[in-house]
């Protein structure tokens, strides 16, 4: 980590008022109210300086000055500023006690919403792969890129370059939180560097820059890692223009707007719906499925062929309940998050928007997996037209960036009935068989999850036992393995599963 920078100090004309009415990729982020009530709380500072240097004019100028304040309804300075205060302290950087940050709120708060902010500027620069080193057409957007940085890079050091001063200065006969809670907000520097008594404030003793409290291979701390990587450059950088093609390269990897924050995705194609990131994933990691090591590495040899743009399949799991179909899949992106893998998991009720899914991913850098879980359809329903369109079919290809993977227990997903093969009035009966056994052929690989025999899911017991660190007899604990298939009626991975799950609650509680 590279020490903090010298931070050149600038007036309030030359040097802010640029960067609150100059940018072009990211004018977006106005929209946020923090960010909103530092451009009011400019403005207040702006109109108190003025007042400040109209004394000794005369007494007319003064007063406009001050109609032209009431006139616009501004309300005081120190409402302003303790409004400023109060959303910074709502923020998610306010609130987030293990962020591991050496900045001020104000700063993480201003980075994580750069680093989520979405524009098809970044998403053409990170498909033209313009990280460091690279140039094409879109190089002229690049100096559009640098630009916008070198104006937020002012945002950023707005409190260690002047902004803590004119507030003291203006706010000199307010009484103010102390000077802690300042510098942990804001960084205040509005005389000597702040001491706080006890605990050191924000920005001491924090240098931690990496996730707290979560796997080291979960796909969340890898997104958190990179992200805080990336956060140190720019702290340790006063004029991010420099650091317009590493802003490119970690997009290009991690991705741009909610596919930087998160790995795993919902989708509704309702009004008002879309894609929803999900925060809390399925912790399921590849190697805990022990027993179905073949079944796992067709489809991880698949994935990766998929992330290294080579020919992959669409791919259907098909098997038992509770042996490990779903928890493949899940546990794709725990191994490749890294890579640039997203999981979109739709419902089968929403599978009529699939091709507006597609259409909406096939703009991203990134590659995503459509997750369709449980996947049959009853004789009446039509969902499956959809499907299939966008498996095969369709005039629009299927982008290179996405593929399928449902899992089903069903090898045909359509239900079949006699009454398919009664002519009823149909002249061409077999033409309804052949379109419902259709819909599994599209899928380029079908893996098969057997259910375990007993020397299997005892295997696989002794697995979760050993990872979870349970200590046990290995008669006894297969004895009881045993059983529990028969109060629960089957073996799988899932029986398996649960199990441990219950011998590991039932030691902690014994101590």
């Amino acid at each position: 980590m590279q020490g903090r920078p010298t931070i050149v100090t600038y007036d309030l004309h030359q040097g802010l008022k640029p960067a609150l009415e100059g940018l072009l990729i990211y004018q977006g982020i106005w929209q946020d109210p923090v960010l909103n009530a530092f451009r009011s709380l400019v403005g207040e500072l702006d109109l108190s300086d003025q007042l400040l240097r109209s004394k000794g004019e005369s007494q007319e100028n003064q007063s406009n000055i001050r109609d032209t304040r009431a006139g616009c309804g501004e309300p005081r300075l120190s409402e302003v500023y303790y409004a400023f205060l109060g959303l910074l302290m709502e923020s998610n950087a306010g609130i987030r006690l293990d962020s591991g940050v050496e900045g001020s709120v104000w700063q993480e708060h201003l980075l994580d919403i750069m680093l989520a902010y979405s524009s098809p500027v970044l998403e053409a620069l990170c498909k033209e792969g313009l990280g460091y080193g690279k140039a094409s057409a879109f190089s002229w957007h690049m100096d559009v890129l640098k630009h916008d940085l070198m104006l937020l890079s002012r945002l950023f050091w707005a409190f260690d370059a002047g902004v803590s001063r004119w507030i003291a200065e203006a706010l000199v006969d307010t009484s103010l939180p102390q000077d802690g809670i300042l510098h942990a907000l804001h960084r205040w520097q509005a005389g000597e560097e702040p001491m706080t008594s006890g605990a050191s404030h924000r920005g001491e003793n924090t240098l931690r820059h990496g996730a707290q409290g979560t796997e080291a291979s979960s796909a969340k701390a890898v997104l958190e890692n990179g992200a805080l990587a990336l956060k140190g450059q720019f702290y340790s950088t006063c004029d991010w223009a420099e650091l317009a093609p590493l802003l490119i390269d970690y997009h290009g990897k991690y991705g741009i707007g909610h596919f930087a924050k998160h790995a795993a995705f919902t989708w509704s194609s309702a009004p008002g719906g879309g894609l929803v990131g999900v925060d809390v994933i399925d912790p399921i990691q590849l190697d805990e499925l022990s027993g179905y090591g073949e079944q796992v590495e067709k489809v991880v040899v698949n994935t990766e062929r998929f992330l290294q743009g080579l020919p992959a399949h669409n791919v259907l799991l098909y098997g038992d309940r509770g042996t490990g179909k779903s928890s493949t899949v899940k546990g794709l992106i725990h191994k490749f998050v890294d890579q640039g893998l997203r999981l979109v998991e739709v419902g089968r009720e929403e599978l009529g928007g699939l091709g507006d899914l597609v259409q909406n991913l096939s703009r991203s850098s990134l590659k995503f997996i459509v997750f369709v879980d449980d996947l049959s359809f009853e004789e009446n329903e039509t969902e499956f037209k959809a499907l299939k369109s966008v498996l095969e079919g369709s005039i629009i290809r299927q982008p290179d960036n996405v593929r399928i993977y449902a899992t089903s227990n069903r090898r045909h997903l359509i239900k079949e009935s006699f009454s398919d093969v009664d002519a009823g009035g149909e002249l061409r009966w077999q033409d309804t068989v052949q379109e419902k056994l259709s819909l599994s052929d599209r899928f380029g690989l079908t893996v098969i999850y057997p259910s375990p025999d007993q020397k299997t899911y005892l295997s696989i017991v002794e697995h979760l036992a050993a990872m979870e660190g349970l200590s046990m007899d290995q008669g006894e604990l297969r004895a009881r393995a045993l059983q529990w298939t028969l109060w629960h009626n089957e073996r799988s991975g899932r029986t398996a599963r649960q199990f441990i799950d219950e011998l590991k609650a039932e030691q902690e509680m014994q101590g």
